[in-house]
C-alpha cells in the first residue's frame, strides 16, 4: 500500500499534550497518514506516553518512533524524523514541531489547498503569535537572514509547518546537513536559491498544549527576556546561516 501522508514532529519534554495532539491530528487526516516521530531525550515521560498510544486500536503501525541517543537538540531532532519520513516513500510530508501550536482542522484545510495548488511545496505563515517581543524581533531578523542569502523574502522564515510533495522534500533535504541547527531557515533559503515554485497558507498559531507556555529547551522560566542558552544558539544559528 503507497503511504499517503507522513507527519513528522520531533518531541523534547511534551508528555501534557503530545497525545492529544496526535489525536488531534488522526482526526483530522484519518487513517492514510503515519506519524514519525523522534524523541530527543525527553526526561519527562513523553516517549512512554507516545509509546502507549501507539500500541492502541487505530495507532498501530501508524506510529513511528524514534528515540536520540543523547540529547542532540531540536534541528537534528527535526531533521531525523523528515529524513525517516522520507524513506518511507510517501506521498507527501506535513512538517510540525511537537509542542503542539496548530489545529488540526487547519492544517487539513492547508493540506487541501497544498493538493489543489498542484505545487511542490508550501509555506505556512503563522499568524496570532503569542510570542514575547524579544521573540518577534528574532523571527524578523531570521526574515533579513533569508534574504541575505537568497534575495527573496520569506514571511515566516522559520515555520516548522511545510508540507512537500515526496520528490522535492527528498531533492531539498539531501543538501541539508543532519546536524543542522535550524533545518526550516536552510529550507528556505535552498527553496528560494533554486527558484522553486511554493504557495503560502496563513495558519493561526496556539498555544504549547502544555502548562508551561515557553517549553523546557532554552532552560529558564522568564516569559519576557532571553535566556542565556537561548541567546548563544542565535549566534550559533546566524553564524551557522552564514556559511549556507
Amino acid at each position: 500500500m503507497v503511504l499517503k501522508l507522513a507527519i513528522t514532529m520531533p518531541v523534547y519534554n511534551e508528555s501534557e499534550g503530545i497525545t492529544t495532539f496526535i489525536e488531534e491530528l488522526d482526526s483530522s487526516f484519518g487513517s492514510d497518514c503515519v506519524f514519525f516521530i523522534v524523541d530527543d531525550c525527553s526526561f519527562d515521560d513523553s516517549y512512554s506516553k507516545i509509546q502507549s498510544l501507539a500500541k492502541k486500536e487505530g495507532f498501530k503501525n501508524r506510529i513511528k518512533l524514534y528515540r536520540n541517543f543523547r540529547n542532540l537538540g531540536h534541528g537534528p531532532t527535526f531533521s531525523r524524523a523528515v529524513n525517516a519520513a522520507i524513506d518511507a516513500n510517501p506521498e507527501f510530508i506535513l512538517t510540525l514541531d511537537g509542542d503542539g501550536q496548530f489545529l488540526g482542522t487547519q492544517l487539513m484545510d492547508a493540506f487541501r489547498f497544498f493538493l489543489d495548488s498542484q505545487l511542490p511545496y508550501m509555506e505556512t505563515i503563522r499568524s496570532n503569535r503569542q510570542d514575547a517581543l524579544y521573540r518577534k524581533i528574532i523571527s524578523a531578523f531570521t526574515r533579513l537572514l533569508v534574504f541575505s542569502k537568497s534575495r527573496k523574502i520569506s514571511k515566516d522564515a522559520n515555520s516548522p509547518c511545510r508540507f512537500y510533495r515526496h520528490a522535492f522534500a527528498k531533492d531539498i533535504w539531501k543538501k541539508i546537513p543532519d546536524n543542522t541547527i535550524v533545518p526550516n531557515i536552510h529550507v528556505s533559503i535552498l527553496t528560494r536559491r533554486t527558484q522553486a515554485e511554493f504557495e503560502y497558507f496563513k495558519v493561526k498559531s496556539i498555544p504549547r498544549r502544555s502548562t508551561n507556555k515557553i517549553g523546557t529547551m532554552w532552560g529558564t522560566s522568564r516569559v519576557h527576556l532571553p535566556s542565556r542558552k537561548f541567546t548563544i544558539f542565535c549566534l550559533k544559528a546566524i553564524n551557522y546561516v552564514f556559511k549556507i
